[in-house]
């Protein structure tokens, strides 16, 4: 099943209007590995990536913290 490739802005607008902001279908998970830069140590984290956003925005979501992650 396809997204609907939303922008940003409208993912944000419709996620705010929810009680759980992480209500959202995922189909793809994101990892990234890298230094923490307060505390120095290596951390990886894996990002829950909506269906609905358009890949284009999936960067900026991540740096808003409007993603679910695990680490």
């Amino acid at each position: 099943m396809s997204g609907r490739n939303l922008p940003l802005e409208q993912f944000k607008t419709e996620q705010s209007r929810k009680f759980n902001k992480y209500d959202y279908a995922g189909t793809k998970a994101l990892f990234s590995c890298g230094v923490d830069p307060l505390t120095k140590q290596r951390r990886c984290m894996m990002y829950r990536i909506p269906q609905d956003l358009s890949k284009q925005y999936v960067q900026e979501a991540i740096a808003l913290n409007l993603l679910e992650t695990y680490d």
